[in-house]
């Protein structure tokens, strides 16, 4: 019971953190700035969007959809349907 309660409270932390950094960011759209976060939060490698000129790129590789499906390829993923 007290882990649950403390998983619980660890996870609405974490979710006032993104929200407190997407409120204080440069970003011109709250959701973009929540999902940047929310990525750098768990240590992501690649942030995937149409738009890479509205995310900064020194903390991890901004991607659109088709350079992360050549990304694959180059890495030798098995090809996606």
């Amino acid at each position: 019971m007290i882990i649950s309660r403390k998983s619980s409270f660890e996870k609405n932390f974490l979710r006032h953190q993104y929200i407190d950094r997407a409120l204080n960011s440069s970003f011109r759209d709250f959701e973009d700035a929540v999902q940047y976060y929310s990525a750098l939060e768990v240590k992501s490698q690649y942030f995937i969007t149409r738009n890479k000129r509205d995310y900064p790129s020194n903390h991890m590789r901004i991607l659109t959809p088709d350079d992360f499906l050549t990304l694959l390829k180059e890495k030798g993923a098995p090809e996606l349907h």
